[in-house]
């Protein structure tokens, strides 16, 4: 198992070793962790900078190895744009996964799309977003996962049963409320396939409905509130990397909930691992 955390030098890079290291418990104890930091295109002919951030990343190398006994961990330095870059690095590799700290959402984020979602889209890798470092307990006990009328719902399904393998997750769904007819005849196919693969690989769920009165957005963090969630997982469908700005989207919104879940992404492109 391969695992990509980028690096940027703050305490969020920690957050996300700590769920790294924990996942590779779990799932390969002798997993690889690349720790991945970008250096903007021009800056790597400053030396005295970059040998300062080659020795940062090898101190935090260094100290990752010891939050698990088999854990290979390794410094990479690569040059780039950060929104093209780790995404790269990560398909190159082969990585089973990215681990990203983010930090809320402000500014002109908020109109250009987070850092966050530019990286995810179009990869094929899924990318873990988290804001706090994981808690004592067993992870990802308590998934919430919304469901819509999509054909590509199903794939988030078999990335369910991919991701999820080791941890004894119970999965909350809610369904999305449509008022068309004919989205919701789709709603319902969706949940019957579910319902086929999960019984079918002894996965425990549940399934609610989403009320026809208010955001779903809202709902669902009252949902994983509720139901005591440790992870939110999510398709992110749009492209933010064109030149018109996307406002206020949901994605963003659940990437930096303001509960601190964490958030797995996917787009609908990603191949099943």
């Amino acid at each position: 198992m391969k695992i990509v955390v980028p690096c940027d030098f703050t305490e969020v890079t920690e957050f996300a070793l700590r769920y790294a290291a924990r996942i590779a418990e779990v799932q390969d104890p002798a997993a690889e962790i690349h720790l991945l930091h970008v250096v903007e295109k021009g800056l790597l002919g400053q030396a005295d900078g970059v040998e300062k951030q080659k020795g940062q990343l090898a101190q935090y190398a260094e100290q990752a190895k010891g939050i698990g006994q088999q854990l290979q961990v390794t410094g990479e330095l690569q040059e780039g744009a950060i929104t093209h870059t780790i995404q790269e690095y990560a398909e190159d590799a082969r990585a089973d996964l990215v681990v990203m700290g983010t930090h809320s959402i402000i500014g002109l984020e908020r109109l250009f799309g987070s850092k966050a979602i530019k990286v995810v889209t179009r990869s094929n890798v899924p990318f873990l977003t988290v804001q706090k470092p994981p808690e004592d307990a067993p992870l990802f006990q308590h998934l919430v996962l919304p469901m819509g009328a999509r054909p590509e719902e199903m794939t988030k399904l078999q990335w369910v049963v991919s991701r999820t393998a080791g941890f004894h997750t119970h999965v909350h769904v809610l369904a999305e409320y449509y008022p068309d007819k004919g989205l919701t005849n789709k709603l319902s196919s969706n949940l019957a396939f579910m319902k086929r693969l999960f019984d079918g690989q002894g996965i425990a769920y549940t399934v609610e409905q989403a009320s026809k009165s208010g955001s779903f957005k809202v709902q669902l963090q009252e949902y994983a509130q509720k139901v005591g969630a440790d992870l939110f997982m999510i398709v992110i469908y749009q492209s933010t990397t064109g030149i018109m700005p996307v406002l206020n989207t949901m994605d963003q919104e659940m990437i930096a909930n303001s509960l601190n879940i964490p958030v797995l992404c996917l787009n609908p492109a990603m191949v099943v691992s």
